[in-house]
């Protein structure tokens, strides 16, 4: 565990010219490698607006002063470890002992003594919510997300795409039945709002992808990139790039906003697959009157044009263009 070491008066001068010069708290903390929640605490140590580094550390040292020392003696074991075999928590522990005594205790001091008490063949541990006998690992993980081989991250996609003034730029997702029954790939083109959908049965990703290869094989031609979230049901995305010859993004992890032209259309989609149903056994029969109702049903957005209006109409016009130049 590394030691906390507090801000010295260099230090807050620094803060202060920082401070003065418009930088923002963020920056500070880059600058003194802290953390951001240390400088803002440190900033309010004053008048807003007005932090003077000898009135800050001249408050810092004052409530240092104040503040009484302890350690886990003997005694305060023993009392702390009679409110744990009454199942209270450590921070209730910490909040009950600093409300009748006044001793300010540290809830990860508790945790600490619980985890020493246990390597020690104690019983303190089996009085917690969870009996857990060593502490949680803070260190990060690598995730199955991270089993995606090849993924190339949207900030490398073609500013062009931002701009949403063609047609071909697409995103893809899925729209899950209910307890996780059945799979319904959903693709959506960013310009035109066109919608396609393909029956999966399940998150396997070969599967998945020669559904998705196969509703978009009849538009390949004017298609340029495809965009999705990093759900292993898409680890075999290079299959759909490699056969539909289009460039594959990956959007960043919990960034809706990234994708939320598809977002809305599973809602839209929603109105017809709601979540309480069981896909398992939706058919191409099912998914095809709801496709035409979506893409023939006038938008706002589109001047109240149809999906298929400027999708096909803008898709005749690139057509007639190349053939022009041939």
């Amino acid at each position: 565990m590394k030691s906390y070491k507090h801000l010295s008066l260099s230090q807050r001068y620094q803060i202060a010219a920082s401070y003065r010069n418009g930088i923002s708290a963020q920056q500070i903390a880059v600058q003194l490698a802290r953390d951001p929640t240390t400088i803002r605490r440190e900033l309010k140590r004053c008048e807003p607006g007005y932090y003077t580094p000898e009135q800050a550390h001249r408050h810092y040292r004052q409530s240092r002063k104040h503040r009484p020392a302890y350690k886990l003696t003997p005694e305060i074991i023993e009392l702390v470890s009679s409110l744990l075999t009454q199942q209270h928590s450590p921070e209730q522990v910490c909040g009950r002992l600093r409300l009748e005594t006044g001793l300010r205790l540290s809830p990860m001091s508790l945790y600490r003594l619980i985890y020493t008490d246990a390597d020690a063949g104690g019983t303190l541990w089996t009085h917690m919510r969870s009996t857990r006998i060593k502490p949680k690992p803070r260190t990060p993980r690598t995730t199955l997300r991270g089993c995606i081989k090849n993924r190339v991250s949207i900030h490398q996609r073609d500013p062009v795409v931002d701009k949403v003034e063609r047609i071909g730029d697409l995103e893809l997702d899925t729209i899950i039945g209910k307890a996780r029954k059945g799979v319904v790939a959903t693709v959506t083109d960013r310009l035109s709002s066109y919608i396609w959908m393909a029956a999966c049965g399940d998150k396997q990703a070969w599967p998945l992808s020669e559904k998705v290869k196969k509703v978009l094989r009849p538009v390949s031609d004017n298609l340029h990139t495809i965009t999705s979230d990093n759900g292993l049901e898409f680890a075999e995305h290079h299959r759909i790039s490699h056969a539909l010859k289009v460039d594959y993004y990956f959007a960043d992890p919990y960034q809706t906003n990234q994708r939320a032209r598809i977002e809305h259309a599973n809602k839209l989609i929603r109105q017809y697959l709601p979540k309480s149903w069981d896909l398992r056994g939706i058919t191409r029969r099912e998914l095809n009157p709801i496709e035409h109702k979506l893409n023939h049903r006038p938008r706002k957005k589109l001047g109240f044009k149809t999906p298929h209006e400027v999708f096909f109409n803008t898709t005749e016009t690139l057509i007639k263009h190349r053939a022009l130049q041939m």
